[in-house]
């Protein structure tokens, strides 16, 4: 939600986080090993992977139009704020500008 300022913090919240995602991706490739046997697992992360890469390049993955840059999605109109997204005028007051 915030971020860091301090370098070191932000190094070691994203090493823990690189070990989360490892011990999550170890224990799934091993549940899903261990419940469909038959099934080529090696085969079908490199569909995946392909799959992933191609969405990836074209900009299609959901929620990541943008690729990580944090550049608006190039449909958004410049400076339009979504009045749905906030729960009442207190927090969109505290936006500032024109009252």
């Amino acid at each position: 939600m915030f971020k860091s300022r301090d370098p070191r913090r932000r190094d070691r919240s994203s090493h823990l986080r690189r070990e989360y995602l490892r011990a999550l991706r170890d224990y799934l490739t091993g549940f899903q090993q261990r419940t469909q046997p038959l099934q080529d697992t090696g085969v079908q992360l490199a569909k995946a992977a392909e799959a992933f890469e191609a969405d990836w390049a074209s900009g299609a993955v959901p929620g990541w139009a943008d690729r990580g840059l944090g550049a608006p999605p190039a449909d958004a109109a410049a400076g339009a704020l979504d009045p749905e997204a906030f729960d009442s005028v207190e927090e969109l007051e505290q936006l500032g500008g024109r009252t």
